[in-house]
Formats: structure tokens, sequence, C-alpha cells
């Protein structure tokens, strides 16, 4: 039997107690909305106005939702009713990882890969040429990347091809 659950444009799918949560795009509003595999009932779970919020991603540690917002653009993490801003600026990935939150702050020049845990980050890498599109992934003590190759246009501005983006393994200490 197939379900439709979304009408269009939905993505960052999660499974939480028995929910299907995610994000629908098709309502121009960006919110995260949850599923219930039981009752087949959908409600809006965290709503966002498109003209204020924007959700691009987001994550559950246990009770905590972690998720980025556009506008105003930082990293928020809802716990009940409480609302706080982890990190602002340009978040392009939030992963868990062995009971981790972990993002990506992002510049043109450089990427920041940092940890969040019991309320304190740590910035645990620099990685350069970082193709967001791909996305990164944690194994053990190593982020997996994609990594784009520079280019000068013909102005002498840095730019960047990723559509010839490598995979790029890289140590840190945990």
């Amino acid at each position: 039997k197939i379900t439709q659950i979304s009408q269009a444009g939905a993505d960052n799918w999660q499974l939480k107690d028995g929910n299907i949560d995610y994000i629908d795009h098709a309502t121009k509003t960006f919110s995260i909305y949850r599923y219930n595999l039981q009752t087949n009932q959908t409600q809006v779970l965290l709503g966002a106005d498109y003209k204020e919020n924007r959700i691009q991603m987001f994550a559950w540690l246990e009770d905590q939702l972690f998720y980025y917002q556009r506008m105003p653009a930082g990293l928020y993490c809802k716990e009940s009713d409480n609302k706080f801003i982890i990190s602002d600026g340009d978040i392009r990935d939030v992963i868990l990882y062995h009971g981790k939150i972990y993002f990506s702050s992002f510049y043109p020049l450089e990427t920041y890969i940092n940890s969040f845990e019991e309320n304190e980050m740590q910035m645990i890498s620099t990685i350069r040429k970082y193709d967001p599109s791909s996305g990164f992934s944690i194994i053990g003590n190593y982020i997996y990347y994609a990594s784009g190759y520079e280019l000068l246009d013909q102005s002498g501005h840095l730019i960047y091809d990723y559509s010839v983006s490598k995979p790029v393994m890289q140590e840190f200490n945990n």
C-alpha cells in the first residue's frame, strides 16, 4: 500500500517516536510537519512564517529539536517551549553522530565544522573548498566531505567549480 504523506516538495525526513517528521516546501511556509504513522494525521510541529523563518533543515537529539532557519539566519535549539540560538550565519548541514550535533558554518573560502553537546559549542575542524551541496559525514575521528576545485573567473575573483568535486577525508581530534 502506498500512502501520500505530503503534496510535494518535502525533504529532511526523520523518524521519531512512531512519526515521520519532515519539512514541507509545497506549502511555502518551510515548516516542520509531523505525520503520525498510526492515525495517518499530519500536524505542524514547528510553524514557520515564510516571510520570517524559512526552516531549511533539522535534527533531533532526544527531546531537543535543532534546526536551521534562514531569517534570521542561524542554528536554533527548541526544547519544550524554550528556543535559543546556537550559532548565527549560514549553516549548511546539521547531523547527529554519537549523541552530538555537528554542523557546518559556511563561508566562501573555508567552512568550520562545529559540535554541540551539553550547551557547549566547539569548532572541531576547518575545511577548505567545501562543496555544500554534498554535505558531510563523521565516522570515528574523520570528517568525510566533497571538495571542489578553486578557479578564478575572468576578473580574477575566486570561484569554485563544484561539478568536479572529489571525496575527501580529514582527521580531527574528537
